[in-house]
């Protein structure tokens, strides 16, 4: 392979084709080869024979397709030291693409060797898809959708001519009228629908309002444009979580519902960029989005960072389910969706949803709290610490048959995508279904906005994600 990038360069202009542009592609051991060659370029490993020999043999860039012995043994995390991690480097390993599929053998090595180029900030791409096993490459579906993250990766890197990024959102925060408060409605209750643009239910998630384990004293909430930059609506001081029904078009209806969690640390919720602009996407798909507003900030004392907050998602799932029939949902095919603190509050209950929180109040506290699935966008706190692999004990209670199926969507450059991938490695081993896409840029925090493209992309390969998962219900619904 050395050789042929060689011979490629030196006769670029003879076969009409760019000496910059020259890439390393393959499939299985062939992947392994052209990850071999994106570290080990530098030198040659045969004496020089020609001209050929003198140019470099560094590739542009490398795409891998389902890599097989990136770690020895396979099945463990120990890199392969006949590859030599220790040379890659920002400056001399291209860009790098990785797909492969949630089953295959050699997932550990692609998420291991996607890890040391993130370490040493080598621009990186993860796409790992639900089914499929090891072999296939744009037959096989979902696995064969590589090839359109292949072409805007190649775009985006300059390889190949790039479409127009998609325009960053507006933000309606800052501009928005005063309102006269209305009773049982807080002022976070009321700007929501605002920004939307329309009349939206409001359901306290709690009888009295104020829920279980309450420290702060009910007083008005903040609501700010603290959010984006300054821009987007934020809401903290929370006492009295609720939840808005955001609802599609009747004529578009599945009867599909999402629970939307926004993050913020647990101090704070970005609830436009991560809430109601998440649920206006939801509805252009059918689907009902429910956007929680939970307890913020975190109240400390004996109390861990996530503690009011699972408690507010563990009855709301269960009051959502309880009503199923009047608001025309299906309680079976209910999912969360949450972002950085919002992603691992939904984890917490992926992963927790037989251990209450709380104690019983009604009869809506014997309804389920297990999500049908759940989508979990740059989700925070998986791993402690941070920078470490160990994933936080807290979301461990992994099983193949009653854990969810999960969707997660992050950016290399975010500080918490160690902890996705790690999360993701403990999901491949309790044979959970999942999918996983990392994105070479982006940053965090953007949610549903394009201007944290390509991270912004989650949405397509969720969209995706979403339509199989119901085609799936369909499926056993029919076979029962």
């Amino acid at each position: 392979m050395q050789r042929a990038v060689g011979i490629l360069r030196t006769r670029a202009s003879e076969w009409q084709i760019a000496p910059d542009k020259i890439g390393a592609a393959g499939f299985s051991a062939d992947r392994h080869l052209a990850a071999s060659l994106a570290i080990n370029h530098h030198k040659r490993s045969y004496k020089p024979v020609d001209a050929s020999d003198e140019t470099s043999c560094r590739p542009d860039f490398a795409v891998l397709l389902y890599p097989a012995y990136l770690t020895d043994p396979i099945a463990s995390r120990e890199r392969d030291t006949k590859l030599h991690y220790e040379r890659i480097s920002a400056t001399a390993t291209p860009p790098t693409l990785i797909s492969v599929t949630h089953p295959d053998k050699f997932t550990i090595g692609s998420v291991e060797f996607c890890l040391a180029l993130m370490e040493a900030k080598v621009d990186v791409e993860l796409h790992v898809y639900p089914d499929g096993s090891h072999g296939g490459a744009v037959e096989k579906y979902p696995f064969g959708e590589w090839a359109n993250e292949c072409y805007r990766f190649l775009g985006d890197q300059g390889i190949v001519e790039r479409t127009s990024k998609p325009k960053p959102l507006t933000y309606k925060a800052k501009s928005l009228p005063d309102v006269k408060l209305v009773e049982g409605l807080t002022l976070g209750d009321q700007r929501l629908p605002q920004i939307m643009g329309r009349d939206c239910p409001v359901v306290s998630v709690w009888p009295r309002g104020v829920g279980p384990d309450e420290t702060l004293e009910p007083e008005a909430e903040t609501v700010t444009a603290k959010s984006r930059g300054g821009n987007a609506l934020n809401i903290t001081r929370v006492t009295k979580p609720t939840l808005t029904v955001v609802r599609p078009p009747s004529d578009k209806a599945t009867g599909r519902a999402v629970i939307v969690c926004p993050g913020g640390a647990y101090d704070g919720l970005a609830a436009e960029h991560e809430g109601s602009r998440v649920c206006e996407w939801l509805n252009d798909l059918g689907i009902t989005g429910i956007l929680l507003k939970y307890r913020v900030p975190r109240r400390g004392g004996e109390f861990p960072k996530h503690h009011h907050a699972l408690q507010d998602l563990q009855r709301s799932i269960r009051l959502v389910r309880a009503n199923a029939a009047e608001w025309d949902l299906d309680p079976q095919h209910l999912g969360v969706c949450g972002f950085s603190a919002g992603g691992h509050l939904c984890a917490m209950l992926c992963t927790n949803f037989n251990t209450n929180s709380y104690e019983s109040i009604d009869e809506i506290d014997k309804q389920s709290c297990r999500p049908d699935f759940a989508v979990l966008t740059y989700p925070a706190y998986l791993t402690e610490p941070r920078n470490s692999n160990n994933v936080d004990p807290n979301v461990l209670t992994l099983k193949r048959n009653t854990t969810p199926p999960m969707f997660l969507g992050a950016a290399k450059d975010d500080p918490f995508t160690r902890g996705m991938l790690n999360f993701f490695l403990k999901l491949q081993k309790a044979k959970v279904p999942a999918e996983c896409h990392l994105y070479a840029t982006g940053g965090r925090g953007g949610g549903i906005d394009p201007i944290s493209y390509p991270t912004s992309e989650w949405t397509k390969a969720c969209e995706r994600w979403l339509a199989d998962l119901a085609v799936e219900r369909k499926t056993r619904t029919n076979r029962q």
